[in-house]
């Protein structure tokens, strides 16, 4: 959203009505709603999150251990069986996503 001046959906919404920002019933939106855009130039920054204990010149490297999980072929012939992975979906994929998750936590759950 980089080219619409880091405003959300909703607010590019607002925007669109005759009279611009003035012309909107402060009923339907709070009249902050306009200054909780994010500024940029400060993304990936959490001013509020933890302070490291290193120095900012000292390179910190995190080892991350190696997860080995082979999928089982029943699993994946389940997984076939009951979803497909090109099926139409009102929502985006996340009904097929979930029901993914469902299949595999029961799988899990069996064994």
């Amino acid at each position: 959203m980089r080219s619409e001046h880091n405003l959300s959906p909703e607010q590019l919404w607002a925007t669109s009505f005759p009279g611009g920002i003035e012309g909107i019933d402060s009923s339907v939106f709070p009249t902050d709603f306009f200054e909780n855009s994010i500024d940029a130039s400060q993304y990936g920054f959490d001013w509020d999150g933890p302070i490291g204990n290193h120095s900012p010149d000292e390179v910190v490297v995190v080892d991350v251990p190696e997860i080995h999980f082979s999928p089982q072929e029943v699993l994946c012939h389940i997984l076939e069986m009951n979803v497909n992975p090109v099926a139409e979906s009102d929502e985006y994929g996340i009904d097929l996503y979930v029901k993914c998750k469902m299949i595999v936590l029961d799988f899990l759950s069996n064994r």
